[in-house]
């Protein structure tokens, strides 16, 4: 059954998970608000899903490395790009330096943030069920909101510039008590990206164009300001970029 399912997931995982119920949720922003390709607004249906409760840490992406004693998927493209991540190979063991274990792992391609969710016994999100986590069933600019505070987030009105340890903002967490799906590091999604999508996507069970030049990235950085951060916001970027 699907209960058994879940509790079999939830036994063998050594990383926490939120299950995020079935139902439907106001995904983009309504006009007059938000970009251009956050348009129209709609009610999207999802079945359930789990997400993870933390953004992967250097020290969880460096095991995953590790692990599969390579630095590229089976089709050759790279996972991690080393001239852009604190992660550091030393002879054939990749290690973090210390102090950054509990940050947030960066100079991941799209191929390395799909392999890992692959490794760790998923799948990456689909750009819906991203953003159903982020903001809950109400439509909300935030995760934790419609207003802005600095405080909750790490974000560029913040200091000092760089990542935070993953769980370092507890009043930002998302309505399903998700953390820093607002700024810190962007997070890879499975969509293609395409700017008119939301046009012509079903409302049930979206997984975006079957193809593209782009894969999106939710969520913002610590390098973006508020708006940047917000929930509904879109970028795209090309899969090989890190």
């Amino acid at each position: 059954t699907a209960t058994t399912k879940r509790e079999i997931l939830l036994s063998i995982a050594s990383k926490e998970v939120v299950l995020i119920p079935a139902g439907e949720f106001l995904m983009g922003s309504p006009e007059g608000f938000g970009n251009e390709d956050e348009h129209p607004q709609r009610k999207v249906y999802l079945d359930d899903f789990f997400i993870g409760k933390f953004e992967v840490t250097n020290s969880q992406y460096a095991e995953f490395l590790n692990t599969i004693k390579k630095n590229e998927d089976d089709d050759g493209h790279l996972l991690v790009n080393f001239s852009t991540t604190v992660l550091r190979k030393d002879g054939q063991t990749y290690k973090v330096p210390r102090g950054w274990e509990d940050h947030p792992v960066i100079g991941v391609t799209w191929y390395g943030a799909d392999a890992y969710a692959k490794w760790f016994g998923g799948r990456l999100p689909t750009e819906a069920e991203w953003e159903k986590a982020a903001r809950g069933t109400d439509g909300r600019i935030w995760p934790w909101g419609d207003f802005w505070d600095s405080s909750y987030c790490n974000s560029w009105e913040i200091e000092p510039h760089h990542t935070r340890p993953v769980g370092s903002f507890p009043k930002g967490v998302s309505f399903y008590g998700i953390y820093d799906m607002a700024g810190n590091v962007f997070e890879w999604v499975a969509d293609w990206y395409q700017k008119d999508y939301y046009k012509v996507s079903p409302l049930v069970n979206p997984k975006g164009p079957s193809s593209g030049g782009f894969k999106v990235m939710r969520g913002g950085a610590w390098v973006e300001l508020s708006d940047e951060v917000r929930s509904a916001f879109r970028f795209g970027g090309p899969p090989d970029s890190a």
